[in-house]
């Protein structure tokens, strides 16, 4: 079976309401803002981030969601999905930050989703840790929602996975993310921002600061007792493509031919070009995260050329 072929399979074996819902500006990429741009009123970040509406009362000026890229003086890790992450915080007793997300179709009453995220909850001076976010549905931007689920606290060391599944009652087309007040005052970093059919697989890029090409695809994304399909484009001298996975996500580490982002121990994924992955059907599988990256081998002219590209960061879906 040639590439293209293999290709239109996998496609086809995606669920059929996969793309039914999507976040507008999920990973927060989208935005005016650069470096680490804390404490912006709701007004300047409404400005600058399209498809999220901030409405938080965290601060003096009604609101200082920190846009960051980066680790941002060395507060915490760079956000897992693409250059940017959000900071909300919960200053107790003066308020909590928050914002509305924008889907691209109203949710359908009846149906039950899977919201993922990645969040991170840094030990400071200022900030007590175990920070927590609520998500909720709501027919209007910039304005709380019906609350259907709330994280767990955010762990300390790095970014980690959490997801909240609930059953649509509204055909709502927004949804809320709010920082949950504390005893004390503390700081959630959030990313990645995905919504799915409810526990079902899903793949998102990341890459790092942007040095590496951006030519791995996920074309199928990790599920129990399926297989995970990745395509990595080649250039025009390109011999051939390795792909790995791992448990391990990695702050972007430059090695002279592009930057690694996944780290040991890894797995060779088979092929070349198209590069797939067997998941086992083991149940305590589902919901973990799966960081792939490849590595285009090109002609050069004194010899073969490495060049890594961006990774694909899934999540094993029932």
């Amino acid at each position: 079976m040639r590439c293209s072929e293999l290709l239109f399979v996998a496609a086809c074996l995606l669920p059929a309401t996969a793309e039914a819902q999507s976040f507008l500006n999920g990973n927060f990429e989208q935005n005016t803002f650069s470096g680490c741009a804390y404490n912006q009123t709701n007004i300047n970040f409404n400005l600058g981030v399209p498809g999220c509406v901030a409405y938080g009362t965290g601060g003096v000026s009604y609101g200082e969601i920190d846009v960051m890229y980066g680790p941002c003086a060395n507060y915490g890790p760079a956000g897992v999905i693409g250059a940017c992450c959000l900071g909300l915080a919960a200053h107790n007793p003066n308020g909590v930050d928050a914002l509305t997300l924008e889907l691209s179709s109203p949710l359908v009453v009846g149906t039950s989703y899977t919201i993922y995220f990645w969040g991170f909850s840094p030990v400071l001076s200022f900030s007590a840790g175990a920070a927590q976010i609520e998500i909720g549905t709501s027919p209007t931007a910039g304005v709380g929602g019906t609350i259907v689920g709330t994280s767990p606290n955010f762990g300390a060391v790095e970014f980690e996975n959490y997801s909240v599944t609930f059953t649509a009652t509204a055909a709502d087309s927004f949804i809320s993310v709010a920082a949950v007040m504390q005893a004390s005052t503390c700081w959630a970093w959030i990313d990645g921002f995905s919504i799915q059919p409810a526990q079902a697989a899903y793949c998102d890029e990341a890459n790092g600061n942007g040095v590496n090409p951006s030519v791995c695809t996920c074309i199928t994304p990790p599920q129990l007792g399926g297989a995970l399909v990745l395509d990595v484009a080649p250039a025009a001298n390109t011999l051939l493509t390795v792909a790995y996975a791992s448990l391990v996500r990695l702050q972007p580490l430059d090695v002279g031919f592009g930057e690694l982002l996944i780290g040991a121990p890894v797995v060779g994924l088979s092929g070349n070009m198209v590069h797939v992955a067997s998941i086992p059907s083991t149940p305590s599988l589902a919901g973990m995260p799966l960081f792939t990256q490849a590595l285009r081998l090109n002609a050069g002219t004194a010899g073969l050329v490495l060049e890594l590209t961006n990774s694909q960061v899934g999540v094993i879906g029932l």
